[in-house]
């Protein structure tokens, strides 16, 4: 991919900058012409958000220095039908370093069933499961509903805020969010069936910039081994309405 300045076309890049009274632009020097933009605007620096061509459009979330949120749902424990499900799952940083749930500023485990047709949602705060070193514990205040047959769903979700640059003049606060994870549990002992319509990733990604998973994102069995791994994870929330890449047969 070419990183140097284009030719004659800067002006018509960069509409919010005034190049003949230098307003919004770096240092707030005027430019007669793009024949010295290459002198300040190198293909690329030494930090984000600097005055280099990477650096000038890095995105936020994406920059270097973001140490990264990475989710594990281990397993389920009192899964049954009129049980208040105990979830246990990881909180770690992209170098393995353990996350306390409480540094988060947000942390939220959601349990949806069944995955016939979701018409239970319950979402809460993990923010003070209990734990050490990387691995937690949550129980959930609502229980599955008494009635409930098949398969049930947890996910987790999350981002805690930081700091990139701290005390520079291009300091910023980038939420830095883990990708979601699920997992699937029977609550009445009978084979795991997971959602009948998925959303494809590829698709979501076709607008959104990234909906990746990590290998680690897959839909996992936490009680019957007979059970098929799909090969790729339930959406609990599923496309918005309007997406139109969504299946018209898809509930969440």
């Amino acid at each position: 991919m070419d990183h140097s300045p284009h030719p004659g076309g800067l002006r018509l890049l960069h509409d919010n900058v005034n190049f003949a009274t230098g307003l919004n632009h770096a240092g707030g020097l005027p430019e007669i012409d793009d024949n010295q933009c290459a002198e300040c605007h190198i293909p690329q620096g030494e930090l984000p958000f600097d005055a280099s061509i990477i650096g000038a459009h890095t995105i936020p979330t994406f920059a270097p220095g973001l140490p990264g949120v990475v989710f594990t749902l281990q397993k389920v424990d009192n899964g049954s039908a009129g049980q208040a499900p105990t979830v246990t799952f990881t909180l770690n940083d992209a170098s393995g370093n353990a996350i306390l749930p409480s540094g988060m500023n947000s942390l939220n485990l959601v349990m949806a069933g069944p995955t016939a047709d979701y018409a239970s949602v319950v979402s809460e705060s993990a923010l003070k499961a209990s734990g050490s070193g990387g691995t937690y514990m949550y129980t959930f205040k609502n229980s599955i509903p008494a009635t409930a047959t098949g398969t049930y769903t947890v996910g987790i979700e999350g981002y805690r805020n930081i700091t990139l640059l701290p005390g520079t003049v291009t300091q910023q606060v980038v939420r830095d969010a883990g990708h979601n994870v699920v997992i699937s549990f029977s609550v009445d002992g009978s084979n795991l069936a997971p959602h009948p319509v998925e959303a494809q990733t590829q698709n979501c990604n076709a607008c959104h910039y990234s909906s990746r998973r990590t290998a680690d994102s897959a839909t996992r069995s936490s009680t019957a081994s007979s059970a098929t791994t799909p090969t790729r994870p339930t959406r609990l929330c599923g496309p918005p309405p309007r997406c139109p890449r969504r299946p018209s047969t898809f509930r969440s």
